[in-house]
């Protein structure tokens, strides 16, 4: 992590302090695929109690081994929710500039690397993410919403897919509303309206492959 970075962070939690706010806010200076065995220690979060994770990273640094130890934490009722970004916008142009495959199948968390590579509309690779947070870490829920390059209501390329996995039946509802909200936009996947309607739909040949490969 950039040390100014870690400056600002410390900045911002001085402010809140200096406001009266009591809340537990901690820093862990690292590499997030390794700090996180710092914060998901046994018992420090009650099985009961709602948690979220938003996962910001820059394209390839959050690996998939750290978004299951996240998903698996909890072992009774809900799973901490996570809100995982998906940089669609530049991946081509990454994938091709990598030197070596490490970082792909760490990021990817599976052998068949070729598949993010290969795929071109970037709206397969989200529902695919989507796909698999249900179906390898069993959440109840996955839904892709787009991130555009415009925010004031207008559309563009889209930049990211915020990935929202959650195992709460209202959690996607209020998801619904907060990104019409934020974007003026209606619900923009097919599966983000399955959420709520309870419809099937075609993941189409990308998934096919995918499950070809387990």
């Amino acid at each position: 992590m950039n040390p100014r970075q870690v400056e600002h962070l410390d900045k911002l939690v001085a402010d809140r302090r200096a406001l009266g706010d009591k809340r537990k806010i901690e820093i862990h200076r690292g590499d997030f695929n390794t700090v996180i065995e710092q914060v998901l220690v046994p018992g420090s979060r009650r099985e009961k109690e709602a948690t979220f994770c938003l996962l910001d990273q820059r394209t390839f640094e959050c690996k998939w081994d750290t978004v299951r130890k996240i998903a698996e934490y909890k072992k009774t009722n809900t799973k901490i929710e996570q809100f995982y970004f998906l940089a669609v916008g530049w991946l081509g142009r990454s994938i091709a500039a990598l030197k070596d495959d490490k970082k792909l199948r760490e990021w990817w968390g599976r052998d068949d690397i070729e598949l993010p590579r290969s795929t071109s509309h970037s709206v397969e690779l989200a529902r695919l993410f989507s796909h698999r947070f249900m179906r390898e870490l069993g959440y109840a829920s996955a839904a892709a919403w787009p991130i555009y390059e415009r925010s004031d209501g207008g559309r563009g390329k889209v930049m990211y897919y915020m990935i929202h996995a959650t195992d709460h039946e209202e959690a996607p509802k209020l998801m619904n509303r907060a990104y019409k909200a934020a974007t003026l936009a209606s619900q923009p996947m097919e599966h983000t309206q399955a959420c709520f309607d309870g419809e099937g739909f075609d993941l189409g040949d990308i998934a096919k492959r995918y499950d070809a490969n387990e």
